[in-house]
């Protein structure tokens, strides 16, 4: 498969997601515009930002740009969290940027929002790599965009709850909890894939299929409970 149509297959795959998502979400023009913006702008600004403070940390920890570095521990643990992190965070400002306040009405709206600025970056994310790694193609539009997309989903539903908290519990309390979960999971799919990927390759499919399957099965909760 040249690389033209691979950058089309990939757009494809990438707009069966997003209907997949919209299919459990009532439309209007305003949250089309909203959401599509979260795509396409947010994901573009993230992926930018993520790929210039990736590639900074990664001069910092290893100027010399020696592979064997990576081999020991602590510097392993530090760069796989710190890129779970720097990704779910510049994510969750390109998502506050477009939503937050006024276009979260909604309980549904949080995990939907945060989904797709998830969705835009992987799209992004995908096409660097399958360049240059063709033969992760599916992998690349079937689990990482998957993992983005509930990644994602989870704090965009702690954005949502926070918002229409029922307690004195401040923002950033009931919010930091759902933002730490996504991150964890990014961690982890991040250091097993990358440290281990031989031996838990398997194990990170299976976990993101479960994840895909709990935030879907969230997000028609919710839809049904908004309608």
């Amino acid at each position: 498969m040249d690389k033209l149509a691979l950058l089309i297959s990939i757009f494809a795959f990438s707009t069966v997601w997003f209907l997949i998502i919209v299919y459990f979400y009532p439309i209007s023009y305003d949250n089309v515009l909203t959401i599509t913006s979260l795509v396409i702008i947010g994901g573009i600004l993230s992926i930018y930002i993520v790929g210039y403070t990736n590639n900074w940390i990664d001069d910092y920890i290893d100027p010399s740009g020696r592979a064997d570095l990576y081999n020991k521990p602590i510097v392993a643990y530090f760069r796989y969290f710190f890129s779970a992190m720097n990704e779910e965070f510049w994510k969750l400002v390109a998502c506050l940027l477009f939503t937050y306040k006024k276009r979260i009405k909604k309980p549904i709206d949080g995990i939907v929002f945060g989904m797709m600025v998830g969705l835009g970056f992987s799209v992004y994310e995908n096409i660097y790599y399958v360049k240059s790694f063709p033969e992760i193609f599916l992998f690349r539009v079937f689990i990482c965009t998957a993992g983005h997309i509930c990644y994602s989903g989870i704090w965009g539903h702690g954005l949502a709850k926070a918002k229409f908290k029922n307690n004195n519990c401040s923002f950033l309390l009931e919010f930091s909890p759902y933002f730490l979960l996504g991150v964890s999971f990014h961690f982890i799919y991040n250091y097993f894939l990358g440290a281990y990927s031989n031996i838990f390759f398997y194990f990170v499919v299976i976990m993101q299929v479960v994840l895909l399957i709990f935030c879907f099965r969230l997000l028609r909760r919710l839809s049904v409970t908004t309608a």
